[in-house]
């Protein structure tokens, strides 16, 4: 399929109905980020055309693309100046919560290739569109 203004539009829109338009946004930024860091960096590193495209496989060139995620995440945090979300006085924010979410997704990922294993169908849509970074996956608990 043939990359085009409407193509963009069609994912946009459709991201946006998914987590509204403010993520949507975030998740495009930091995906052309990644790709154009990673693809530069793997460039630089393979001298190859291929290399360039296929960056998730070039340790080197994934950590660029990471950092410029991070980055874009880190610039884009709220501010101390920030006002507070509205919560009940009694909810407190859960240290290491986000990391025990991505554990989770990453568990969930990992085991949506076993056969009869009871994972929703989202997280086997995820793992059939991550391809073979699924199988890293596996090492979620060794990070």
């Amino acid at each position: 399929m043939e990359w085009s203004l409407e193509g963009e539009r069609l994912l946009l829109d459709a991201l946006e109905l998914k987590f509204g338009r403010e993520l949507a946004g975030l998740l495009l930024t930091m995906g052309d980020a990644m790709h154009d860091a990673g693809r530069s960096a793997s460039f630089n590193a393979t001298g190859t055309l291929e290399g360039s495209q296929q960056w998730w496989k070039h340790s080197g060139a994934f950590a660029q693309a990471k950092a410029s995620a991070v980055r874009i995440l880190d610039v884009l945090a709220p501010t101390e100046e920030s006002p507070p979300p509205i919560k009940a006085p009694h909810v407190l924010p859960i240290e290491g919560e986000g990391e025990s979410f991505a554990n989770g997704y990453l568990d969930q990922i990992a085991n949506a290739g076993i056969a009869d294993h009871p994972t929703d169908e989202n997280m086997r849509m995820l793992h059939k569109r991550l391809g073979s970074l699924a199988d890293r996956a596996q090492n979620w608990r060794k990070v």
